[in-house]
């Protein structure tokens, strides 16, 4: 896979879309595993998505755009989670 060759640099885009939510479920494997990897601190990762509620568990820093814009960049927390997720675009990393 593309990932035995370690890259320095991996892009996410929606890595949760279609994934099932809650205790147990597909998207908390995935956020678990994403965890662990970006903890290793061995590539630096880009991760494009709306789930702004999964996105806070595995992201220490965010960028929202505008129309393919960055407007800003900083720490991201659960401040930054709200109701109208869909009308973000957020990238981590």
């Amino acid at each position: 896979t593309s990932l035995a060759a370690e890259p320095a640099v991996l892009i996410l885009d929606e890595p949760f879309a279609g994934l099932s939510a809650g205790t147990g479920g597909e998207a908390e494997i995935v956020t678990s595993a994403l965890q662990s990897r970006l903890l290793s601190g061995r590539q630096v990762t880009i991760i494009i998505d709306h789930r702004l509620d999964l996105l806070v568990t595995v992201c220490g820093s965010a960028a929202s755009m505008d129309n393919g814009t960055i407007t800003s960049v900083s720490p991201f927390s659960t401040t930054d989670v709200h109701s109208n997720a869909e009308d973000c675009d957020h990238e981590c990393t």
